[in-house]
């Protein structure tokens, strides 16, 4: 159903299983050019609506210029080591996070929600965390106002 929605055609039975660590790498450079939402939107298309590989640098190239980005660079970006880091410390915090499955989102570095899920599920995990948060915020204010003249005007001095 949400497919439909997204207007993506999905064909799993001929999807392209590929090594994805250079699209992620490719990611974080689109991101620094204000890319990043458009380059992945166009990977996640390339992927699972036309069966694309998107661990050929060829495919990675094009579908980088389709989202607004210099193909020169991306191709030599792609030769290099670049953002190898940014990836491998994305798959530590998702290893320390315990995501096992795409997709899954985290909230507050606390909270995880896994595979293709309603709009009222995202909107009661929203709603519990916007309710603790404000929890959280009405403590800090009144531990401020009971005594502690360490704060005042949100400024504490220790």
């Amino acid at each position: 159903m949400i497919k439909k929605e997204a207007g993506l055609d999905v064909h799993y039975d001929s999807v392209i299983v590929a090594n994805t660590f250079d699209a992620h790498r490719l990611v974080h450079f689109a991101a620094k050019a204000g890319k990043g939402a458009e380059l992945t939107e166009r990977l996640i298309r390339a992927y699972l609506s036309q069966s694309l590989n998107i661990a050929d640098h060829n495919v990675l190239v094009s579908l980088s210029g389709e989202a607004g980005l210099d193909e020169k660079e991306v191709a030599e970006m792609l030769e290099s080591d670049a953002y190898k880091d940014s990836v491998q410390a994305d798959m530590a915090e998702a290893r320390r996070l315990k995501i096992s499955s795409v997709p899954t989102f985290v909230f507050n570095n606390k909270y995880s929600i896994s595979g293709a899920q309603s709009e009222q599920v995202f909107l009661n995990a929203l709603n519990s965390i916007w309710e603790e948060e404000k929890e959280l915020q009405q403590l800090g204010d009144k531990n401020r106002s009971e005594g502690d003249d360490s704060c005042s005007d949100g400024i504490c001095h220790v």
